[in-house]
């Protein structure tokens, strides 16, 4: 390890300023490595034994002095900013830093490594994941995602894809057409829902007169076993939302 510290310095500040004590922080890191760490357009200085400041083409964004920056990404077209951060005790999150551009995006903490972004201003919806050091966005190019749900191996969310006006009972309504996406949790990337279907049981619950909609994944190429009319067997990795 190496220790810079700046001794000259405060040699000449105590033969100037008898009078008064001065305080001297020391940090090390690993020889060889940079004084800042390089992220594409973003650069990450240390500002003291643990904290750091995130820059955005050498322009400071945030000073984060009880927290140690991992990664950081741009979002909606450079109006705003996700960072990664961690805290002492070790928990990861996400921050949102809005530009003076973009006091309208709010970010939410959905449940394990997912968050949601939401601008209804402007009517974007994103949803990320952080997975290690890595931010993910997991809908590049759709505006509308939302509607979040997972289990222990999968996520699902959905966008909206289409709307048009339509009349129903003498009244003008919009109707929506959904996409759904399907993520294997702790897996980079993403399942688009090519092999999701809608589904209405036959025997309905009451939702208090609320629309509800069914959905099944199948995974590509699995059959189900319907031989027993009363007694379907769903292929391994089906599932039902």
């Amino acid at each position: 390890m190496t220790v810079r510290i700046h001794l000259v310095l405060a040699i000449s500040l105590t033969l100037l300023l008898p009078g008064i004590s001065w305080g001297l922080e020391v940090f090390t890191r690993p020889l060889g490595q940079s004084a800042h760490l390089e992220m594409g357009n973003f650069q990450i200085y240390p500002i003291n034994h643990f904290g750091n400041a995130l820059y955005l083409k050498q322009t400071l964004l945030k000073h984060f002095p009880e927290q140690s920056v991992r990664a950081a990404l741009n979002i909606r077209d450079d109006r705003g900013v996700l960072a990664l951060v961690e805290e002492q005790d070790g928990v990861r999150k996400l921050e949102l830093i809005r530009t003076a551009d973009d006091q309208e995006g709010r970010l939410r903490k959905g449940r394990g490594e997912f968050y949601e972004f939401a601008d209804y201003k402007a009517g974007v919806q994103q949803v990320f994941r952080v997975q290690a050091d890595h931010i993910e966005l997991l809908s590049p190019g759709v505006r509308t995602a939302s509607g979040l749900t997972l289990n222990d191996t999968h996520a699902v969310f959905y966008h909206i894809s289409e709307s048009q006006e339509v009349e129903i009972a003498g009244q003008a309504k919009r109707r929506y057409t959904f996409r759904l996406h399907l993520v294997k949790r702790n897996v980079p990337g993403k399942v688009l829902g090519g092999n999701v279907g809608s589904f209405q049981p036959r025997y309905k619950l009451w939702s208090d007169g609320s629309d509800k909609w069914r959905f099944v994944y199948v995974p590509e190429c699995a059959l189900i076993d319907n031989s027993d009319e009363d007694s379907w067997v769903l292929p391994e990795g089906t599932r039902l939302f």
